[in-house]
């Protein structure tokens, strides 16, 4: 096992979150969010226009990369916000899950397997 698929599980839970924040990340992840897995890891990642909400993402859980993103052929700026298979995934999705409405099923699988693949290597 190399050093890099550790480092994922090293993170710490994320913030604890206010009823307002679940509903409003939950109403993120639903609309603009995209909740899938890459070989056995899960990553979530919300696109935005306004940076600004995301920056608010990323202080409520206080984990996650807030980076620039294009669109092949529009001139509009994008950002998106990105988070990756661990115990922050792992606690947010926890959180947000009672609130999701579109993504409920995906990210119950999502839970199950972050779960099972933490107890598999005793983490």
């Amino acid at each position: 096992m190399n050093h890099w698929t550790r480092i994922p599980d090293r993170q710490s839970a994320c913030n604890k979150l206010t009823i307002a924040q679940k509903s409003y990340l939950a109403g993120l992840i639903d609309g603009d969010g995209s909740l899938k897995k890459y070989n056995k890891y899960w990553k979530l990642v919300i696109v935005q226009r306004d940076i600004r909400s995301l920056a608010f993402v990323k202080k409520w859980i206080g984990h996650g990369s807030l980076k620039p993103y294009t669109i092949k052929g529009r001139k509009e700026k994008y950002h998106y916000y990105g988070l990756y298979h661990g115990a922050t995934l792992l606690d947010l999705l926890q959180q947000v899950s009672p609130y999701l409405i579109w993504k409920k099923n995906v990210a119950k699988k999502a839970i199950g397997d972050i779960k099972r693949n933490r107890k598999e290597k005793n983490w």
